[in-house]
């Protein structure tokens, strides 16, 4: 990646900043893209719910990696905000594909996610969708897709800090082993299958997917967590069918009080959806091997 110019989407965000050391360690020259203003001079402000500057930010460009994405601000009253999904996933990626093809970019990688393959909301069906027109113009410049699962740290942060910090608390309910299967990877994992995919001439045209090689439900997860902080299991479970008549209940709420509640129906669907992916791709052509594990990080925090 020696010398290369690179463009970064969603340049301050988890993947973004750590794409972004990982290249100027490696010698790139890298610009990126950032919803917020930003005093560094490698830096465009580029807001994808009205995008503008594109052509300016893919002259001479070599390679893009599209890492931005919608996220709901904190407390939001509608975290699903569907439009807003759309309009920069699907929209936003639209215009930054033209404007890279217009100016001859060689290569767009796409961070996508595993919620794309079956999506049940709108930010997987967006995320399909972004895939799809990449796809469709694969005849007019290098595409390749990452799909990710949920991405951790070496600190508890996202959806395993949201445990950790429930359990930590005794705020996490005793929820019952609904024995689905998820997928994960460590953020340091997944900029070495992005480095792999940029560097790869046969990643060209394909789509991967990408974990740390482990399948894990939210119990086993819970009960790890619970290992370190030296916190008891919960003598009572409530048992799924119960969770099951909760949920029907906090539905029928929502609709009459117009106020979302604790536990819903789509909120237990997301519980038990399975997320595991298979990564052999990856691995069988690129060679990617992880280095780190769940469990192992959970041990350290």
């Amino acid at each position: 990646m020696f010398n290369k110019r690179i463009l970064i989407t969603g340049g301050t965000g988890l993947v973004g900043q750590a794409l972004l050391n990982a290249l100027e360690q490696q010698g790139a020259q890298v610009t990126i893209l950032s919803r917020q203003k930003n005093k560094a001079e490698n830096s465009i402000q580029v807001d994808f719910l009205n995008p503008t500057n594109l052509d300016q930010a893919c002259l001479n460009q070599q390679i893009i990696f599209h890492c931005a994405s919608y996220v709901a601000p904190k407390n939001s009253a509608d975290p699903e905000q569907g439009s807003a999904h759309f309009k920069i996933t699907v929209e936003g990626t639209k215009q930054l594909l033209n404007a890279a093809i217009k100016n001859k970019v060689k290569q767009f990688i796409f961070i996508s996610s595993s919620r794309a393959i079956a999506p049940i909301n709108d930010y997987g069906r967006a995320k399909q969708q972004a895939e799809q027109l990449l796809l469709a113009k694969k005849d007019q410049i290098n595409i390749s897709i990452l799909r990710l699962p949920a991405v951790y740290t070496d600190q508890p942060i996202r959806a395993i800090g949201q445990i950790y910090h429930r359990i930590l608390n005794n705020k996490l309910p005793p929820l019952p082993d609904m024995k689905e299967q998820r997928s994960f990877i460590h953020l340091d994992d997944v900029i070495h299958a992005l480095l792999l995919i940029a560097e790869k001439p046969q990643a060209i045209g394909q789509i991967y997917q990408v974990t740390d090689g482990e399948v894990y439900s939210f119990y086993q997860i819970q009960q790890m967590i619970r290992k370190q902080l030296n916190k008891p299991a919960p003598k009572i479970i409530i048992p799924y069918v119960i969770l099951q008549i909760m949920a029907t209940i906090g539905s029928l709420l929502e609709t009459t009080l117009k106020k979302e509640m604790p536990i819903n129906l789509k909120k237990l669907t997301k519980l038990n959806q399975s997320t595991w992916i298979d990564d052999q791709k990856i691995r069988q052509e690129l060679g990617y091997q992880e280095e780190h594990h769940l469990n192992k990080i959970i041990k350290n925090f």
